[in-house]
């Protein structure tokens, strides 16, 4: 489902954190890794197009994930949709007075029943008083 090969990725002010990382990972699998500051947070971003490698490739359903193809609508929709970053801290995501709302817009391709989806994930992961708070920074 989705695979890095051969990332290499280095942040400007830091060394190297991943060189040369082959990693497939099948829908439906579940991954736990590692020390602090060993990459985790970094993989995730990889992982979700949010920051690219320097070398190598991730391919999502067999399609390469890079600013340029998520630049194209109908990707971009498409594995927006189906791959989700889930913040450690999400408070500081919510910049607007209503966290729900914010939410609730985020995407129009989210289905009609997105306002319960929110509330049962924000209660699963014990952030229900949050989805109306401003953020806390």
């Amino acid at each position: 489902m989705i695979e890095l090969a051969r990332v290499s990725f280095a942040w400007p002010d830091g060394g190297a954190l991943f060189t040369a990382l082959n990693l497939r990972i099948e829908a439906g699998e579940k991954w736990c890794c590692s020390r602090q500051r060993s990459g985790k947070s970094t993989l995730l971003k990889l992982l979700n197009g949010l920051v690219f490698p320097h070398q190598g490739s991730l391919r999502y359903r067999g399609e390469e994930v890079s600013r340029s193809h998520l630049r194209e609508r109908d990707f971009a929709r498409r594995f927006r949709s189906e791959v989700v970053l889930l913040f450690q801290h999400p408070e500081p995501c919510c910049s607007t007075p209503a966290c729900a709302r914010r939410l609730l817009t985020a995407s129009p391709a989210w289905p009609a029943d997105v306002a319960a989806r929110v509330a049962q994930w924000a209660a699963a992961l014990g952030l229900t008083a949050l989805l109306d708070q401003p953020p806390s920074i």
